[in-house]
């Protein structure tokens, strides 16, 4: 009975971690689709550097971490240049301001003109326009919402919360089923922190077993919607190029540690009470056994 308890434990991890896997590889090449999508329509450009001489337009292709920039002239003889970066995302804003500093762009405020809006709601004193709806896939903060990274991740430790209840259910059955052992152990004088590691030493066990079962699960079945569906899904999203999942060591590892902290998690509160478990408990589960 105890063999099928953990049986059916594993089954619960092994569900639960395919489950947060197809999710994460999952989201993660929808949202590459999205941002290729963006770039196929609109360009790979991240901002427009307005109202500059031809000199400034030379000096930014001279900046660090400008990948390519493209100008052209404007109806006022100024130039209009087009940057794209190599880097973006956190204060993202921040550093396209200080190259603008460095090649001596001309302020707003110079020009005789208000200061503007950034996207992220602060003012600023040069005429730039960036790309928002591709930089937000970079993490880069639009107006107040959060950036949709933010989002994506907050729905995984939502996902990751729902799985850990449902794991912990298995774990406070096999704990319940445990506790004449549990009591058995309190009568020979074994210390807390030994009965609790009965509890918890089980959970990690299996979830050593359950966990990366349910981690190449998961991207098999990402994996099999992206072979059948994927070249329509890229279809419908006018991708022309093929975009693969987004599988890194860095992360599988970080599943897995996600993996291994909701198993964790689930069988702590069980692993506590069964420290806390006496030779009176026991008489009680006798008594309940005696009963059914």
């Amino acid at each position: 009975q105890n063999r099928r308890k953990a049986v059916m434990t594993g089954i619960s991890i092994w569900i639960a971690m395919t489950i947060l896997t197809a999710m994460g590889f999952g989201f993660s090449w929808a949202y590459d689709v999205a941002r290729m999508a963006e770039i196929e329509e609109n360009g790979s450009w991240h901002a427009i550097f307005r109202g500059l001489t031809q000199e400034q337009c030379k000096l930014l292709r001279q900046q660090e971490d400008v990948r390519s920039v493209q100008w052209e002239e404007a109806d006022d003889g100024s130039f209009d240049a087009t940057v794209e970066y190599e880097n973006v995302g956190g204060g993202f804003y921040g550093k396209v301001e200080r190259t603008a500093k460095k090649i001596d762009m001309r302020t707003l405020t110079e020009m005789g003109q208000e200061k503007g809006i950034r996207p992220d709601s602060s003012p600023t004193d040069y005429d730039i326009v960036y790309h928002t709806q591709l930089v937000e896939f970079y993490g880069v903060r639009v107006s107040n919402d959060l950036p949709i990274q933010w989002v994506l991740i907050l729905i995984l430790v939502f996902s990751m919360a729902i799985c850990a209840i449902f794991i912990y259910n298995a774990f406070e059955v096999s704990y319940l089923e445990k506790r004449k052992y549990l009591g058995l152990l309190a009568g020979q004088r074994a210390s807390r922190a030994q009965k609790r590691w009965f509890i918890l030493g089980e959970g990690l066990l299996i979830g050593a077993v359950a966990v990366p079962a349910g981690l190449l699960t998961g991207i098999c079945v990402d994996g099999a919607i992206v072979l059948v569906w994927g070249e329509r899904i890229q279809g419908l999203m006018k991708v022309e190029e093929a975009i693969p999942l987004p599988i890194s060591l860095w992360a599988i590892l970080g599943l897995l540690i996600l993996g291994f902290l909701m198993v964790f998690l689930s069988c702590i509160r069980p692993a506590i009470k069964a420290g806390e478990l006496t030779v009176r408990e026991l008489m009680s589960a006798f008594d309940e056994a005696e009963q059914d």
